[in-house]
């Protein structure tokens, strides 16, 4: 790390811009497809994905966006294409993604927000491209991924910082959510979910071990009835 950069987590190897890359029939892996430049203590850096298809077939395919946990301080991106989950996903005929953001050390919030929020805009944007169906784009997310993911259906571009500019057009909310032992309330007291939740929520499963000692299952617990309570499916 240099002036407070893990420059290792931006700067990978074979960096491709998203918008420029073009799948062919042969390929159904795309690995560090750039979709935004950031700003991490005032150094512009790459932020990346990964991107999974399940098939060679030339037609389009449900994605699920994964966002990793880690306190909102560290953690991978690569790791969950390393998952089981990837390989039952992938089985179903889903499409997996699996996104970067920045971390609180690296940038004030909301710019992971921001960060999940653009990942979605510029894959939806480009889903013709790389053989997704926009209207079926699902975000699944970790612990504080949990927490991201749980925002995006409330986004506002103009919270959005360095990254308001990149595609606002273009919709982030994703067609359903899935969260696992989310930490819903955010760090340091931010809007978490139970802040923005709305008659208008797409639709969402709360998965969350009761035996869970690092974050309360009673929480997931009370945002499930919230959510019942306004009739989101």
């Amino acid at each position: 790390a240099t002036g407070g950069i893990d420059r290792s987590r931006f700067y990978l190897p074979g960096r491709q811009l998203l918008a420029e890359c073009k799948p062919n029939v042969d390929r159904v892996t795309f690995t560090n497809l750039q979709f935004a430049e950031a700003q991490v203590w005032g150094v512009s850096v790459p932020l990346c994905l990964d991107l999974l298809l399940p098939s060679a077939e030339p037609r389009s395919f449900p994605c699920v966006i994964f966002c990793h946990g880690g306190s909102w301080q560290r953690g991978n991106h690569k790791h969950f294409l390393h998952s089981q989950w990837r390989d039952f996903l992938l089985s179903l005929g889903w499409a997996v993604a699996s996104t970067q953001y920045r971390f609180l050390q690296e940038a004030k919030l909301p710019a992971c927000e921001a960060d999940l929020r653009c990942a979605v805009r510029m894959l939806r944007q480009h889903a013709h491209d790389f053989r997704l169906k926009p209207d079926m784009l699902v975000a699944m997310g970790h612990s504080a991924g949990g927490h991201l993911v749980s925002l995006l259906p409330a986004a506002d571009v103009a919270l959005d910082g360095d990254m308001r500019h990149l595609a606002p057009e273009v919709s982030c909310r994703p067609d359903a959510l899935i969260c696992f032992a989310p930490a819903l309330k955010g760090p340091r007291k931010q809007i978490g979910a139970f802040d923005v939740v709305n008659h208008s929520w797409p639709p969402s499963l709360v998965l969350h071990g009761t035996k869970d000692h690092l974050l309360d299952a009673e929480t997931s617990q009370e945002f499930v009835e919230k959510l019942q309570s306004l009739e989101v499916p």
